[in-house]
C-alpha cells in the first residue's frame, strides 16, 4: 500500500468513528510508529489521548469525545449510563460526563482519560452500536440508570424509552431476570418500575405528558389512565389521560401539535363529540405546564373532585 493509499484508508476508518481511530487501528492498517509521529507533527492528526489519534479539522463532539474514550478502554469497551442515555437520545442528559464499560480482563496501568468500570455480567448482548458510538443497549442503559439517578427520572427516563419505541416491556422484563440480584444496585427499583407496568400498560405519547403525570402526584391527584380509546355509540378517539370514575378527559396539548387553526378545529369538533358522549374535558396547554406543572394538576384536581361530588 502507497502512503496515499495508507492516508486515504486511515482517514476513512476515522470518518466513520467521528474523526478518531486508536493507534492499534492505524497499526493494523499499515502505518508504523514513525509514520504516525510524522503525521502528528505535520499537523495532520492529533492526540485525543495516547492511544487514540482524532483527524484534524473533524468537529469535536460529544460523541467523538465518546469514540475517543472507547478506542482509549479498549477490550470492549462502550459508553454506559448517563453518556450512554445521551446518546440514544432520551431527554434529560444533555451535561452527561462520558463513562465506558468494558468486559473484565487483567488490570493495566491506569492513564484512562474518562471514569471507567469493569462490571461482573456485561455480556456482547449487552452491547451495540449507535450512531457510530458503541454503547451499551437501551435495556442495558435503562438497568444502568436505576442506580444512578433519582427514582422519578429513571422512571421518567423508562418511560421515555418506551414511548419513543426505543425498547418493549418484555425487552425489559428479560433484562430483569438476567440482571436483577438482591443486593445489586438498582434492581429493587428496576423491578418495581417493570411490576407497575403491566401487560395493559400504555406509556406517555410525551415528555410533556411525563412531566404532567409527575405533577398529578406530586399535587396527590390519583393517577389516571394513559391512553384511552373512548366514544359514545361508536369511536371518537384515544385521550391522553381518563378518570374513569369520573368520566373527566384531560388532554396534553403540545405547541407544535395543537396550536395550527386545522388542529384547533378538529381537537374542538372531537371535544364536542366525547361532551354529547357524556365525558367532560380539561385541556391543559405546554405553556402552563412549563410555567407550572404542579398549578395546572391543581386545576385538574379540582375538576375530579367537582366531577365525583
Amino acid at each position: 500500500m502507497t502512503r496515499v493509499d495508507l492516508d486515504a484508508a486511515l482517514r476513512s476508518l476515522a470518518m466513520s468513528q467521528h474523526g478518531a481511530l486508536s493507534r492499534r487501528q492505524a497499526t493494523e492498517l499499515g502505518a508504523d510508529r514513525w509514520f504516525v509521529e510524522r503525521r502528528l507533527r505535520a499537523g495532520t492528526w492529533s492526540l485525543g489521548t495516547p492511544r487514540v489519534l482524532v483527524l484534524a479539522g473533524t468537529p469535536t463532539t460529544f460523541d467523538q469525545r465518546c469514540v475517543v474514550a472507547v478506542l482509549d478502554g479498549g477490550h470492549g469497551a462502550v459508553v454506559r449510563g448517563q453518556a450512554a442515555a445521551r446518546i440514544w437520545g432520551l431527554p434529560g442528559f444533555s451535561h452527561a460526563v462520558v463513562e465506558v464499560t468494558r468486559r473484565r480482563r487483567r488490570a493495566r496501568r491506569r492513564t484512562d482519560p474518562v471514569a471507567s468500570s469493569e462490571p461482573r455480567l456485561l455480556g456482547p448482548h449487552h452491547c451495540t452500536i449507535h450512531g457510530g458510538v458503541p454503547v451499551t443497549t437501551v435495556e442495558r442503559t435503562l438497568f444502568d440508570l436505576m442506580g444512578a439517578v433519582r427514582e422519578g427520572r429513571a422512571e421518567r427516563t423508562l418511560d421515555s424509552a418506551l414511548s419513543r419505541r426505543l425498547t418493549t416491556l418484555p425487552a425489559l422484563q428479560s433484562i430483569a431476570a438476567e440482571l436483577c440480584r438482591k443486593g445489586r444496585e438498582g434492581s429493587a427499583l428496576f423491578r418495581q418500575l417493570l411490576a407497575d407496568r403491566g401487560v395493559d400498560f400504555r406509556p406517555v405519547e410525551s415528555d410533556l405528558e411525563a412531566t404532567f403525570l409527575a405533577a398529578l402526584r406530586d399535587a396527590g391527584v390519583p393517577e389516571p389512565e394513559r391512553q384511552v380509546d373512548l366514544g359514545g355509540d361508536r369511536w371518537i378517539g384515544r385521550v391522553d389521560f381518563y378518570f374513569r370514575n369520573a368520566r373527566l378527559i384531560v388532554e396534553v396539548d403540545s405547541e407544535w401539535l395543537h396550536t395550527a387553526v386545522l388542529d384547533v378545529a378538529a381537537d374542538r369538533r372531537r371535544d364536542d363529540a366525547l361532551r354529547a358522549a357524556g365525558f367532560e374535558i380539561v385541556r391543559i396547554t405546554e405553556d402552563d405546564i412549563r410555567g407550572d406543572a404542579f398549578v395546572a394538576a391543581r386545576r385538574v384536581g379540582r375538576a375530579l373532585a367537582q366531577r365525583v361530588a
